[in-house]
C-alpha cells in the first residue's frame, strides 16, 4: 500500500465461466483451493482444478496390444490428450540386510496418449504386463505470459500453481510465443503453459494452452472469466511489483533527509512527500520532480526532541493524511500528529508514548528509559486489538497474509510466526540490521550499558511487503560500511515466505523509503568530499527515484 494513503482493499470474488475446449471436461468443484483472506475460494480456482486434472497421478497395467491401442484396467482419470509413460518391470531388488523383496526396477519403454478416449501408442513398444503411469514427480512447466495479461493475475495464478506441489515452474524468458519450443527444450520442460487475456464487458476474458513440450501439440485450450472487481483487486499495487526499465532519477536534496514517507495531506488526491531532517518537517511533490509542496509549509521541532518515527495517517476518516512524528524528548518519547488546515500545520494530536500507523488504524506502546518498549502493543481509539507473540514491538512487526506476523529481529532478520508465537520461518540472511540505537539507563552503576532499536520500515503492499536490505562490503565486518541497496518483495507463500529483488542496486546505505503514485522514493546516504570541504557536513542524503512499471519477467520468483 502507498506509503499508509491507500489504506482499503475491496475484495469482490463472483464466480467465473469456465468454458474448455478440445476434449477439457468441466473442473471438480471440490478441487484445489487457493484461499483469500477471508478463507473463500479463489475465482481463478476452476482454471486451477482444470489443469491439475491433466495430470492427476494415475497407474495401472496394459492389458491387451493391438495395432498400436493399448488396453488397460485404469477405470477412472483418463483424460484426452493426457500422456502416459509405459514401463516395464526389470528384476526385483532385496532389502539389504533382510534379503527380502521390496521392489522391482521399472525401465521406461514407450509413451502413450489418449485420442478419442482410447490410449495410443505414440512411441516405443507395449507389452501385456508391463505398466502405464502418470507419475507423481512435479511436472516441469514453462510458464509464458503474453503483454495484454496483467502482471497482478498471472502472478496469483502462477502462486495458485505453485501452492499445489505438483509443478516445478520456470518463468519464460522468451519475448514471443514463437520461441517457446527451442526454449522449452533448453530448460528440459515437459509442458509449456501460455496465457492470454482480453478485455471482456464487465471483466477480463483469461485464456489458457496447454502444450506438451516435446512437439508443442496442445493438451488443452481453456476460458476463464474475471469479474472486474476481482481483476481490480489483483491489479491493486501491481505496479510496485514491475521493476523499473528506466533509469532512476537522483535528487541531492538542499538539507539531511533522515526519514520520508507519503500521504494525501491536502485531500486533493496528490500524494505529497514528506521528509523529516530529525528535526523539521518538509513537503514536497511526489512526481517526476521534486518541488515544495503546500505553499512552502515545514513542521518544525527543537533539537532537543530528535525524531525517530514518521509515518502518515488519515485517522479521523476525513479523507485527508495526518502527519505523525514520534520524537525522543530527553528521558521521554512523544508522539505528535499534525493536521494541514487553513494553509497551514496545526498540532491536533499529542502522546507520551510510541505511535505507529498500521492500516487498520493507530496503535501504541509505552516506553521506559531501562527497557526502551515496555508492555503490549496496543490499539488507539477505534482500531482493532492486535495479537503478538512475547517480546515484539511496536515497530517490529507486519500483520502478513492470513493470521501471519512477519517480524524483524534485532540480528536484522525477518521472521515469520503465527499468532500463537510459533515461528514458521525465517530469512537466510540478514537485511542489514537496525540503524536506530538508543542506550538505556543501567539498573545499577556497575551494570554495562545495554540499548534498545527500531527497526527499519515494513511496507504493505497488497497482500506483500516491501524492505530495504543493505548489502555489506564486508559480511563479517559491518563497520566498513555497505556498497549497496535493495529493496526486497516478501510474499506469503503457505507458511513460508519467498523473497524476491525488485530494486537490485540502490546505491550506498538506504535508510528508508517512501511509495508514490508511479513511483518509488529511496533516501540512501553517502560520503561528500565536496560538502566536508563546503563546511556543510561529512554525510550527504540523495533521493533516488524508481519509476515502476513495466515487464514482469525481471522480477526474481
Amino acid at each position: 500500500m502507498r506509503a499508509n494513503a491507500f489504506l482499503l482493499i475491496f475484495l469482490f470474488f463472483l464466480s467465473p465461466a469456465l468454458h474448455a475446449e478440445e476434449g477439457a471436461r468441466s473442473p471438480n468443484s471440490e478441487g484445489a483451493r487457493r484461499p483469500n483472506s477471508e478463507g473463500a475460494r479463489s475465482p481463478l480456482g476452476p482454471l486451477l482444478d482444470a489443469t491439475m486434472s491433466f495430470f492427476k497421478p494415475l497407474s495401472g497395467s496394459v492389458l491387451s496390444v493391438q495395432d498400436g491401442l493399448i488396453g488397460t484396467d485404469i477405470a477412472d482419470g483418463l483424460k484426452e490428450a493426457m500422456r502416459l509413460s509405459v514401463l516395464r518391470k526389470g528384476k526385483p531388488y532385496e532389502h539389504p540386510v533382510t534379503k527380502e523383496p521390496i521392489g522391482a526396477l521399472e525401465t521406461p519403454v514407450g509413451t502413450a496418449e489418449v485420442r478419442d478416449g482410447k490410449i495410443v501408442l505414440l512411441k516405443g513398444e507395449a507389452v501385456i504386463g508391463d505398466i502405464l503411469r502418470v507419475s507423481s514427480a512435479r511436472v516441469k512447466a514453462l510458464f509464458y505470459q503474453s503483454p495484454e495479461v496483467s502482471w497482478g493475475i498471472a502472478e496469483e495464478y502462477y502462486g495458485s500453481l505453485k501452492e499445489t506441489g505438483r509443478f516445478q515452474l520456470i518463468d519464460s524468458r522468451s519475448k514471443s510465443e514463437e520461441r517457446l519450443k527451442p526454449e522449452a527444450e533448453e530448460v528440459g520442460a515437459d509442458v509449456v503453459l501460455v496465457l492470454n487475456a482480453e478485455e471482456a464487458e464487465g471483466g477480463v476474458l483469461l485464456r489458457q494452452r496447454l502444450l506438451w513440450a516435446g512437439d508443442m501439440k496442445q493438451i488443452a485450450s481453456l476460458e476463464l472469466r474475471l469479474e472486474d472487481a476481482y481483476v481490480r483487486e489483483l491489479k491493486f499495487g501491481e505496479e510496485f511489483f514491475a521493476p523499473p526499465k528506466e533509469p532512476y532519477l537522483v535528487f541531492d536534496m538542499p538539507f539531511p533527509v533522515r526519514f520520508i514517507t507519503a500521504g494525501d495531506l491536502d485531500g486533493d488526491g496528490v500524494l505529497e512527500l514528506i521528509m523529516s531532517t530529525g528535526k523539521n518537517i518538509y513537503f514536497y511533490t511526489s512526481g517526476k520532480t521534486l518541488k515544495p509542496a503546500l505553499d512552502d509549509a515545514e513542521i518544525k521541532g527543537k533539537w532537543s526532541e530528535p525524531h525517530i518515527r514518521l509515518d502518515s495517517a488519515d485517522s479521523d476518516g476525513d479523507g485527508k493524511d495526518e502527519v505523525l512524528v514520534v520524537v525522543m524528548a530527553g528521558s521521554r518519547v512523544r508522539s505528535y500528529l499534525y493536521s494541514w488546515k487553513d494553509g497551514g500545520f496545526a498540532e491536533t494530536r499529542r502522546w507520551d508514548f510510541f505511535v505507529r500507523a498500521l492500516p487498520a488504524g493507530l496503535y501504541g506502546q509505552k516506553y521506559s528509559s531501562l527497557s526502551g518498549f515496555k508492555g503490549e502493543v496496543f490499539p488507539i481509539e477505534d482500531a482493532p486489538p492486535v495479537e503478538l507473540p512475547k517480546g515484539i514491538n511496536l515497530y517490529d512487526f507486519l500483520l502478513f497474509g492470513s493470521g501471519y506476523i512477519l517480524v524483524y529481529d534485532e540480528a536484522g532478520y525477518l521472521n515469520l510466526y503465527d499468532q500463537k508465537g510459533l515461528r514458521l520461518w525465517r530469512s537466510k540472511e540478514d537485511y542489514g540490521g537496525p540503524l536506530q540505537s538508543f542506550e538505556l539507563e543501567p539498573p545499577t552503576v556497575m551494570a554495562p550499558r545495554e540499548s534498545w532499536t527500531i527497526k527499519d520500515r515494513l511496507v504493505p503492499a497488497g497482500k506483500n511487503a516491501l524492505v530495504i536490505k543493505r548489502i555489506p562490503v564486508a559480511p563479517m565486518s559491518r563497520g566498513l560500511g555497505f556498497k549497496h541497496s535493495e529493496l526486497t518483495v516478501l510474499r506469503p507463500s503457505g507458511i513460508s515466505v519467498e523473497e524476491r529483488t525488485l530494486i537490485g542496486y540502490i546505491p550506498d546505505k538506504a535508510v528508508d523509503f517512501a511509495l508514490g503514485k508511479d513511483s518509488v522514493f529511496v533516501v540512501s546516504e553517502n560520503v561528500s568530499l565536496m560538502k566536508v570541504f563546503k563546511g556543510m557536513g561529512f554525510l550527504a542524503r540523495k533521493i533516488y527515484v524508481f519509476p515502476l512499471g513495466g515487464k514482469r519477467d525481471a522480477v526474481v520468483r
